[in-house]
């Protein structure tokens, strides 16, 4: 069975209770292209990843325990019509 990315991400938000389209309305995007970024067939771009951190409640510097080099990886190159 393949890994699920952003496996910290996910758990934080379940810490925090914050769902999809919680997240969605933080970013100021539709529930499915934050569900996209999650699952990794999106790429996520630098500022809504230091967005979702903030709403998360963590410093900015911690950005790279959420959004691990190797989950990056898994969606780089992904693009969606």
């Amino acid at each position: 069975m393949a890994r699920k990315p952003f496996i910290k991400l996910r758990a934080l938000m379940i810490e925090r209770e914050v769902t999809s389209e919680d997240l969605a309305n933080a970013l100021n995007m539709g529930v499915s292209s934050a569900r996209a970024r999650l699952a990794g067939t999106t790429p996520w771009k630098p500022m809504e990843m230091l967005r979702v951190i903030t709403f998360l409640g963590k410093a900015p510097e911690e950005v790279w325990v959420y959004f691990p080099p190797k989950d990056l990886e898994l969606c780089e190159g992904r693009r969606t019509a």
